[in-house]
């Protein structure tokens, strides 16, 4: 036996186990494959082996390709090797299925003669999310099982599927509630006669028609496109040879920056995805008896998780159980809940007066929304009431004056932030991900591990930030409004640098929407002074009465949700302007300033310690800002760019702003290091 794959024999079959990695699946890295590479030689060789079973050891299957060898690539058998090698085993080889397969996994099952699974797997392919199509033969081996439309529907979709259900139920040859490796055993030992032509193509013109159909509808990426034509090859050519040329493709398609940056952004929210660490407690107390604070419950309420709201005011924990329960009654409503699971629900919902409720919490989530001036009197009845070992997270202001709430002093003598009280930058409610969580120098590791294990009971992406003002989501956001209005200030529309970045919603589009206001806030927040604070465009559309868009006037106008650059701002964008030079800035021109100034944000964060990766800063850009996923992150960004292009740029560029535009020890380290941010 390798420390990869078991080997042993049970009646008449090989059993191969792909090794669990600690409670995971083991991954299906360039060892793994060697090692079952050679365990099915040593199978088709054993003379007491009639059949093969593939499996995975634990309560899983097998995990897919590491992302640091869908990045660099890998030395062989590659993944395509290994499931032709699969295919033309002499003998039948049967996968034994359990839990969530996915992506590589996969690939190796339908590889196989014949599948079995245990009720309640569920399967998926995560290729075209990662600008790739399968490496493994999926293409070409699933649309003989289920036809071109379930095939092509399945591998585009990148959700979970049940494995036995709707368009998949061809997938498996049988479906067992227990002792999945027996019946893959039995199985193999007599093995299903193969099907000759295989169901999927069955009907062959309606195979080709769907084909057509796809292809006629333009599908906008090329990993789209080329999952479409590899499907389609699947009529056309033998397994092996199809198999053949999906791998290259693959490989193709993995040699792009679209594919580098996808499996970059990735790979950051994988690490970002926490595993739990330690038990929580069952019931969480949340303070706080508005938005925030309803925002934080029903999120907590999803996981299962039980909430004691703790009011600020007399009756606030009633109200907002109450709003609590009409959302839940809405649910029910919406399909999205049972009536039975709505009372249940229902019935681990608690609250009362504060003080009470802190004295008998395990767990603390503060989300009242509080100024900064009145959190050292919050902190101080938070310490006041709770025992000394309970974690509390702090929401309020966290994200902005973090740095701030690190040095004030509350009325204990400590910090706002310190020890067992750590920060969180989130957005509560159930569309959000992505958590900025505020670890102080000699924070408790108990309230940490509490923490980062609550966020992934949660289903939240964490980073682990110093406590600065800032962090670095709004780090980035300061950044890239400040290089949209340079560019406004310097001769173009505002409309002009939000077409040019092709983004679902540009720099000036993001401003309206969250409040003309709040740059001129942020810029003082981050120590840029009142001057520059006072001079952003915003400061001065909202001196005209523009709020932005919940005024239906901001930066643009808005009718409905349609949203029209406003002529009537020429005369205000004339008189801020004043003397500046007008430039003829180019859509590239105004790409190139924007992203740099992104990336010159995140390598301040980097050079102050504000987070420890690159990928980090790119998570923070793509899930907080709503950056595109395709580009990776503006770390990525300028590292495809080329390092030492990005650092003449900001030397360049310092001398129109030296805030938006500066040098970087990180860049300057990276670029003797061979041109790569280090992960």
């Amino acid at each position: 036996m390798s420390d990869k794959v078991e080997y042993r024999i049970d009646g008449a079959v090989a059993v191969l186990s792909v090794l669990a990695d600690g409670a995971r699946p083991g991954p299906l890295d360039r060892a793994t494959r060697a090692a079952l590479m050679e365990a099915l030689e040593r199978a088709e060789g054993d003379d007491r082996a009639r059949g093969v079973v593939i499996t995975g050891s634990g309560r899983g299957f097998a995990a897919g390709v590491p992302f640091a060898e869908l990045q660099e690539g890998s030395a062989g058998p590659s993944l395509s090797d290994l499931t032709a090698r699969i295919a033309r085993c002499a003998k039948p080889v049967i996968a034994a299925m359990r839990g969530d397969v996915r992506d590589g996994a996969l690939d190796l099952a339908l590889a196989a003669r014949a599948r079995v699974a245990v009720a309640g797997t569920r399967v998926a392919h995560g290729a075209v999310a990662l600008g790739l199509i399968p490496q493994g033969g999926a293409t070409q081996t699933l649309p003989r099982l289920i036809g071109a439309e379930a095939a092509i529907d399945f591998l585009l979709s990148v959700q979970w599927r049940a494995a036995d259900a709707g368009a998949l139920a061809g997938l498996c040859d049988a479906v067992v509630a227990r002792n999945v490796v027996g019946a893959a055993v039995a199985m193999a030992a007599d093995p299903p006669a193969r099907r000759d032509p295989p169901p999927g193509f069955a009907d062959p013109l309606g195979y080709q028609a769907e084909i057509h159909a796809r292809l006629e509808a333009a599908p906008e990426t090329p990993e789209a496109r080329a999952m479409i034509d590899a499907v389609a090859a699947a009529q056309l050519l033998p397994l092996a040879e199809g198999m053949a040329r999906e791998a290259v493709q693959a490989d193709d398609l993995r040699r792009s920056a679209r594919a580098r940056a996808l499996i970059h952004a990735a790979r950051a929210a994988r690490r970002a995805a926490r595993p739990a660490e330690v038990p929580l407690p069952e019931v969480v107390c949340v303070l706080g008896d508005g938005a925030a604070a309803f925002a934080a419950a029903q999120a907590l309420l999803d996981t299962g998780l039980s909430v004691d709201l703790a009011e600020q005011r007399k009756g606030g924990a009633a109200a907002l159980a109450g709003q609590l329960g009409e959302a839940i009654e809405s649910d029910v409503a919406a399909g999205r809940l049972t009536a039975g699971a709505a009372k249940e629900m229902r019935a681990r919902l608690t609250g009362g007066p504060a003080e009470a409720r802190l004295r008998g919490a395990r767990l603390v989530v503060e989300a009242c929304a509080a100024p900064l001036r009145a959190l050292d009197t919050l902190v101080d009845v938070i310490a006041g009431a709770v025992a000394p070992d309970v974690p509390v997270l702090i929401g309020s202001n966290t994200g902005l004056l973090a740095g701030r709430m690190a040095q004030r002093v509350a009325g204990n003598g400590a910090g706002l932030l310190s020890g067992r009280v750590l920060g969180v930058a989130w957005q509560p409610g159930r569309a959000s991900r992505f958590v900025e969580l505020v670890v102080p120098d000699g924070a408790d590791p108990g309230a940490v591990a509490v923490a980062e294990s609550l966020m992934a009971r949660m289903r939240r992406e964490v980073i682990r930030c110093k406590p600065v003002n800032g962090l670095v989501v709004q780090r980035l956001r300061a950044a890239l409004f400040a290089a949209a209005e340079w560019c406004v200030r310097h001769g173009v529309a505002p409309h002009e640098v939000d077409r040019a970045l092709h983004w679902p919603r540009g720099p000036f589009a993001m401003m309206d929407a969250e409040g003309l206001a709040a740059q001129g806030l942020r810029l003082r927040a981050l120590g840029q002074g009142e001057a520059r604070a006072d001079a952003t465009l915003g400061t001065v559309l909202l001196a005209q009465g523009r709020e932005g868009r919940r005024s239906r006037a901001g930066v643009f106008r808005y009718d409905g949700h349609a949203v029209h650059p406003d002529p009537a701002i020429g005369k205000i964008l004339a008189q801020w302007r004043g003397t500046h030079p007008q430039r003829q800035l180019s859509e590239e021109d105004i790409r190139l300033r924007l992203w740099t100034a992104l990336c010159a944000a995140g390598l301040e964060c980097l050079d102050q310690g504000v987070v420890g990766s690159a990928g980090e800063v790119d998570l923070a850009g793509i899930e907080a800002l709503g950056l595109p996923r395709a580009s990776g992150g503006p770390m990525q960004v300028g590292e495809s760019r080329g390092l030492v292009a990005l650092r003449r740029d900001l030397r360049q560029w310092s001398e129109d702003d030296p805030t938006l535009w500066h040098e970087s020890r990180t860049l300057d380290e990276a670029i003797k290091l061979g041109g790569k941010f280090a992960e």
